[in-house]
């Protein structure tokens, strides 16, 4: 069995806890390319650094729609296991 946890970064765990795998999501702009969470976040990091956007977003969902609002970039609801 396969559990994905809400905050865990894209990661997905084993009923043992142990990391299988992870979730990219599909960028069509300004690159049509998938992207790991974790550099979604680092986006989201910089952007909040420069002052560009709100901060004190968690869930991974509303980072990707602060970042789309912004125009940095555009997310399709694609995701998929790597």
């Amino acid at each position: 069995m396969v559990v994905l946890e809400e905050g865990t970064k894209g990661l997905v765990f084993n009923e043992f806890g142990s990391e299988v795998m992870s979730i990219e999501y599909l960028s069509l702009w300004p690159e049509n390319r998938w992207v790991k969470e974790d550099t979604i976040r680092m986006w989201y990091a910089d952007a909040v650094a420069n002052g560009e956007i709100g901060e004190g977003f968690a869930k991974m969902v509303d980072i990707m729609e602060e970042l789309q609002s912004a125009g940095f970039v555009t997310f399709t609801t694609q995701t998929r296991m790597i």
